[in-house]
Formats: structure tokens, sequence, C-alpha cells
């Protein structure tokens, strides 16, 4: 319906979206994610600072889990629809905050879409807002989001170049190297080239090649 607009009265989608978001019941406030995202691509841009980012901010802030995992896992759409630079200013610190969730499927969620995320980010967001979080989840309980940290904490490299790499990254790469799951360490292989594209194969060697003989 919100497709129709200008077709169909956006006051009375926006009254009627408002009236959902209240609703007790999460699987029902769980469908304004998508809402948001459709609103943001049809209303201009005051109207989405105006109407739509007070619920963004209180979705992604919501008490059920479930909900904060779709901001998580929608937020590239949301960041599209809203456009990157408020998305830095707004959705930055929520992101930050998904990635120490209290809940495990929020961080993985945010986890997955870090690469993604992080491209609309200047390095030193980056470093102080992002990093700190992967350092927790390095020995996170739960592997599945071990795993998607092996797989997705490579691809922030080339953002953030040689230094914050090889202080910051390279030594949460090699104690994923050493984690006890095999799906976490082969997961580091997948963007292995994102790491050698800023550090250089001599140190690439230097580095992994001693954690390499290890493991075999």
């Amino acid at each position: 319906m919100i497709k129709l607009i200008p077709k169909v009265s956006e006051t009375e989608l926006l009254n009627i979206f408002s009236r959902f978001y209240k609703d007790d019941q999460d699987t029902v406030r769980m469908q304004g994610i998508d809402s948001c995202v459709c609103f943001a691509e049809q209303l201009p841009a005051a109207k989405v600072s105006a109407y739509l980012l007070p619920y963004i901010k209180k979705f992604a802030d919501d008490k059920s889990w479930r909900i904060r995992y779709l901001v998580a896992d929608r937020i590239m759409d949301l960041a599209k629809g809203i456009g990157f630079e408020q998305a830095k200013e707004v959705l930055l610190p929520f992101y930050s905050g998904f990635l120490k969730d209290a809940e495990s499927e929020v961080r993985t969620a945010a986890v997955g879409r870090l690469a993604d995320f992080c491209k609309i980010l200047d390095a030193n967001s980056i470093v102080q807002k992002i990093i700190p979080n992967l350092k927790d989840l390095e020995s996170d309980t739960f592997v599945y989001v071990r795993a998607a940290l092996a797989e997705k904490i490579l691809s922030i490299c080339p953002i953030i170049e040689r230094g914050p790499t090889n202080d910051l990254i390279l030594p949460i790469f090699l104690n994923l190297l050493r984690d006890d799951n095999s799906e976490v360490r082969l997961n580091l292989f997948k963007r292995l080239e994102d790491l050698n594209q800023v550090i250089g194969i001599e140190n690439l060697q230097e580095s992994i090649i001693p954690s390499l003989t290890e493991l075999s």
C-alpha cells in the first residue's frame, strides 16, 4: 500500500502504522521494520526525518529481541532508506549496541552485516565504535557468533588500513585461528585476501604461517 503513495493517502497509512506499532504482540510490531523501509523509499527526506526516525529508534531499542534482530538484519535497507549520512549518525549507536546485545541471535545478525555497514563509515568510527565490541565477540560463548565474526572481520581491514589492522584486527584473527571449533577456523580464510591486501604477503606469512603450522 505504501508504494501506491500519492494515490493512497500517506497520512492514513502513517496513522495505521502508528496503531500497529503500539500492538502488544511482537509478531505484529515486527512487520513495522519492512514498513519503515518502504516508507523511507517513498517519502521525501524531510518526512522521513520527522515521521520515521522516531519509530526506527524505538524499534532498535525494543524490549523484544526478535524486533532488535530484524533491525540488525535489515540495517542496510534502513540505512539506504534514510540516507547513508543520516545513518552514520542515527544507526551507528544502535548497531554498536547490537554487537553486545544480550541475545546471541541479535549479535549474530549484526556481525553478519559488518562488511556492508562498515562501508558507509569512516575508519575512525570503526576503530572507536565497532572494533572494541568485536574484541569481546572473539570469546563469545555461542559458536555461531564466533563463526560469523570469523567470516566477516577481515572485511574491514581495507577501510581501516595497515596500522589499526596490525594492532587491532590481527590479534583477534590469530585468537580465532586457535578456536576450538573448526567452522570458526575455516571461516577466517574466506576473506584472507582482504588482510593480504592491507598488510602484504610478507607480513601475512610472518604472522600466520606459524599458526597454520601449529594447526596442521
